[in-house]
């Protein structure tokens, strides 16, 4: 009776111990899982950002282009105002 009931000790003290790893198991599975959905979510907002980035700096060289086209219109300008005005106290 004795080996009986301590059998039935050790089998459910293995049982617990079993159920305690399965548990163990499944939170660290579920741990590596976040963690992973974590990267993948840190990666796309990376991704993004850089996206983000690039089209702001296409905008920026775009403006900076419009900008350079103008001043080289006024310089036109001030270079023909300049030869009409010398045309002017020479006439």
């Amino acid at each position: 009776m004795q080996e009986k009931e301590k059998a039935e000790r050790n089998a459910f003290t293995h049982k617990e111990n079993d159920v305690r790893v399965a548990e163990a198991n499944v939170t660290i599975s579920s741990t590596v899982e976040r963690y992973k959905r974590m990267l993948t979510e840190e990666r796309g907002l990376r991704d993004n950002e850089v996206a983000q980035a690039c089209r702001s700096a296409a905008l920026f060289v775009e403006r900076m282009k419009a900008a350079e086209a103008k001043l080289t219109m006024v310089d036109q300008a001030s270079n023909r105002w300049m030869y009409l005005a010398q045309a002017k106290a020479n006439a």
